[in-house]
């Protein structure tokens, strides 16, 4: 019995050491100054990263820096054509700017790579809506249903 309660208390702390290890990974800032200054600091060091570019965009929109948010997921977009969320982010963006015409523009280029995505429907609707255009907007409902 002592044995076994042995075994287990060796094998507990081993895996306990195991988890400590160094991580060579540094974690990324909460603030979204901080994010920011991370972020481009890391672009720097791999400026063909688009999925930087994307975390950018979306730590600009959120401290609603619309024009820099356009202009970071343009170019995750440039780098990386084929990534749905860099479209419907941008749409995003350029909806709260006021661009209604790009922000549709967009979705549609995620539609192009997926014409089953419900969150590109429905943010078509959301447009067509704010446009008054009811019955397309009815309309993209019914294709996210």
């Amino acid at each position: 019995m002592r044995f076994k309660l042995f075994i287990i208390t060796v094998l507990a702390t081993v895996a306990m050491l195991g988890g400590c290890g160094n991580k060579t990974e540094e974690a990324a800032p909460s603030d979204p100054q901080e994010l920011l200054a991370y972020l481009d600091a890391k672009i720097r060091q791999n400026p063909d990263d688009a999925e930087l570019y994307y975390q950018r965009g979306k730590v600009l929109f959120e401290l609603n820096e619309l024009n820099d948010a356009i202009t970071s997921l343009k170019k995750a977009v440039s780098l990386n054509e084929n990534e749905q969320k860099y479209y419907l982010l941008l749409a995003d963006v350029y909806f709260r700017n006021g661009d209604t015409k790009s922000s549709y523009a967009n979705l549609q280029e995620a539609l192009n790579l997926d014409p089953e995505n419900v969150d590109a429907y429905l943010k078509l609707a959301e447009i067509s809506l704010f446009g008054r255009d009811y019955d397309r907007s009815m309309e993209s409902i019914e294709k996210a249903i």
